[in-house]
């Protein structure tokens, strides 16, 4: 199941990173960090539809889809590269931003309980 939501080859990568850092919990430090920004660029999202607000919707959409390719959550990082491209049209295309939203939601909710299982291993 993880395979299509995480890329293992970069997940690889900052453990390898990690295991030669002089902090003791390099992954577990990002995973918090991904973890609170995470859901603050949610919100930030969510306000923007609200609002249909597209400057921010690309802002929040763009700064959750480095952090989520920058921690190997590949699905996420699928789901904000379209909302992120949509917020760059001139009309509003609200449905597929609310359904993405959500997608987004559950995607990081996912990511973060699939990451949060292999720091643990």
């Amino acid at each position: 199941m993880s395979e299509d939501i995480l890329d293992h080859e970069i997940i690889s990568s900052l453990r390898t990173i990690g295991k030669s850092s002089p902090k003791k919990d390099f992954f577990g430090d990002l995973l918090k960090i991904f973890e609170r920004q995470g859901y603050d660029l949610i919100e930030g999202i969510r306000e923007a539809n609200q609002q249909k607000n597209l400057n921010m919707l690309f802002h929040s959409a763009h700064k959750l889809k480095g952090s989520s390719k920058c921690i190997g959550a590949a699905k996420l990082t699928s789901y904000c590269k379209e909302l992120q491209n949509l917020s760059e049209n001139t009309e509003y295309p609200l449905q597929r931003c609310l359904e993405l939203e959500e997608s987004i939601l559950e995607s990081f909710r996912l990511s973060l309980k699939e990451l949060k299982s292999i720091h643990l291993q």
